[in-house]
């Protein structure tokens, strides 16, 4: 099975700076194939070029009035292999992402706050391996478990070959979803994420954390009440985080504590 797909898409911003109108034209494309090796596992792979432009809360804030963020651009390729049996779905994939103008952050910026600004880093290179498991051990009880491997560096200038800030190393989930009675259902899971860094020249890290959730549904007909419970634990971590280069100051921001919610959805 082949696939293959291209979009182009311009781009006009009215700007009232000395630069004037901003106007762009970016294309995006891939290519895919894949291929059954058995009747459960299927091989795949992928290649192709995305962009980003940038958000409104983000080409608004930066160094300079006529500062201008230039669209994100990505080159990607993934390979891949895909299980799936009665009982079991596996998919197990390497991936790499060549980036060029990420759209990033800096604290030391003078912002149009008086403190950090958005801007277009040098280029990166994001890459890793990625495996998502869910396995039926029970009629009513299946789990699942997505780990990720990654590697985030600057492939060129001033930080070459240094680690992205804010992008941890390693992920892993594991959730559970259960079926105590008919139309009720309960879940939950961990989320644990490793180590990353707070700054682009690799000075300050940030710890790893671990989170859990719980969630109750009843469904009648196209009604779903739930009850959720984010943080169980009430874990004191936070995943934001920021170094003054001169000071050394990390400022961080906390992440809410124990969270509840009640939700009602119909689906029509």
């Amino acid at each position: 099975r082949l696939g293959a797909g291209f979009r182009t898409e311009r781009i006009r911003k009215e700007d009232s700076s000395a630069n004037g109108p901003v106007a762009d034209r970016q294309h995006a494309w891939e290519l895919g194939a894949s291929h059954p090796l058995s009747a459960q596992w299927v091989a795949y792979g992928r290649v192709g070029r995305s962009f980003r432009l940038p958000a409104v809360d983000e080409f608004s804030f930066v160094a300079t009035p006529d500062t201008i963020l230039q669209p994100q651009v990505s080159r990607d390729v993934e390979l891949g292999l895909r299980r799936t049996a009665p009982r079991q779905k596996l998919e197990v994939r390497l991936f790499r992402s060549a980036l060029t103008n990420e759209i990033g952050f800096d604290l030391e910026a003078p912002g149009s706050f008086g403190f950090g600004a958005n801007f277009n880093l040098d280029p990166t290179r994001r890459q890793g391996i990625e495996l998502d498991l869910t396995q039926q051990v029970a009629e009513r009880l299946s789990l699942r478990v997505n780990a990720i491997a990654r590697q985030a560096k600057f492939r060129s200038g001033p930080f070459a070959g240094n680690q992205v800030s804010l992008v941890p190393r390693q992920t892993v989930a594991l959730r559970a979803d259960w079926l105590p009675l008919p139309r009720h259902r309960v879940s939950g899971g961990v989320q644990w994420v490793g180590r990353q860094y707070a700054d682009f020249a690799n000075t300050r890290r940030l710890p790893s954390y671990a989170v859990a959730d719980l969630r109750y549904a009843y469904e009648w007909k196209h009604l779903e009440l739930a009850l959720s419970v984010n943080n169980l634990f009430d874990r004191k971590y936070f995943s934001q985080a920021f170094v003054q280069a001169f000071s050394g100051t990390l400022f961080v921001y906390p992440e809410p504590g124990r969270t509840f919610f009640a939700t009602a959805k119909v689906q029509f």
